[in-house]
């Protein structure tokens, strides 16, 4: 990659939801056609959203929602002509190494089946049973932070 990553944290408030906003209309609405309505909900606002910048372009982002000493990781998203770079995956090594240092011990998410295998090289396994999210298949993950 030509340019660094930087990334950047905010909540709803913030510009860095509206740049989260745009990729997350992008990859879910637009090309994995989720309504809306099933896009956006209740947590943004509980939510710290992370953005990963090349330059000034947002290009890849996740939210996670603190409850306790557990963190849950959503709407992990990277706009298509950016996939396959490593920048997701430099994303949630960050948050995991920013919420580790917070006192968070597990990280746990609902991962569509289709990207369990990038998961599975960040050291999260895969527990129960698939179920449907937007109509979409998942499968829940989890992460220790030890």
């Amino acid at each position: 990659m030509d340019q660094e990553i930087k990334i950047r944290s905010g909540n709803s408030s913030s510009s860095i939801f509206q740049d989260a906003l745009y990729i997350r209309r992008k990859v879910f609405i637009e090309e994995q056609n989720i309504a809306p309505d099933l896009e956006y909900d209740d947590q943004d606002a509980v939510a710290q959203h992370f953005v990963a910048y090349l330059g000034t372009i947002p290009v890849a982002t996740m939210r996670i929602v603190i409850n306790k000493t557990k963190g849950h990781l959503g709407r992990v998203a990277t706009l298509k002509a950016y996939r396959h770079r490593g920048i997701a995956a430099e994303l949630l090594n960050y948050i995991e190494k920013i919420e580790k240092t917070a006192g968070i011990t597990k990280i746990e998410m609902g991962a569509q089946l289709t990207a369990i295998p990038f998961y599975e090289k960040s050291g999260y396994t895969s527990f129960g049973d698939i179920f449907l999210d937007a109509g979409i298949k998942h499968r829940k993950m989890f992460k220790e932070l030890i």
